[in-house]
């Protein structure tokens, strides 16, 4: 694997989150949680904003979320909170989530060795933020 690819990955996470959080937030009333999540939302978007500056004019074919995945994750969210819309359900999916999207950038960045320190600095910075979402999300479990 290469740079682009390492790229493809962290800007797909970071927008993933950004896609994520204002669907998760529109089924809560709660401050607190919608105040924390906006912080990570915020946080996602310098990222997202980051990896695009960096990202070359040639783009992998993954570049972005797919149609498919944001039809599943809002499928997902609905579905969830239609199930369980409180705030300790809410925490656990993006919980979920964020978890999922630390371990694939991890393991893109174990995969790409080659990658330019630019890149590799930036999917480090993505997963000590998930690292920390995942800290700050368990106190509304």
């Amino acid at each position: 694997m290469n740079n682009n690819t390492l790229l493809a990955c962290v800007h797909r996470s970071a927008q993933t989150g950004m896609y994520t959080i204002p669907r998760i937030n529109a089924e809560t009333e709660n401050e607190k949680f919608i105040a924390e999540t906006s912080r990570q939302y915020k946080d996602y978007m310098k990222i997202y904003r980051m990896s695009k500056s960096i990202m070359p004019e040639k783009k992998p074919f993954n570049w972005d979320m797919s149609p498919i995945a944001a039809l599943r994750t809002a499928s997902m969210i609905k579905l969830g909170a239609f199930k369980d819309d409180s705030v300790s359900h809410l925490a656990e999916m993006l919980l979920m989530g964020t978890v999922a999207g630390a371990t694939d950038l991890r393991r893109h960045l174990s995969a790409c060795k080659g990658a330019d320190k630019n890149s590799k600095a930036l999917a480090l910075g993505l997963i000590k933020l998930e690292e920390q979402n995942i800290d700050r999300l368990k106190r509304f479990l």
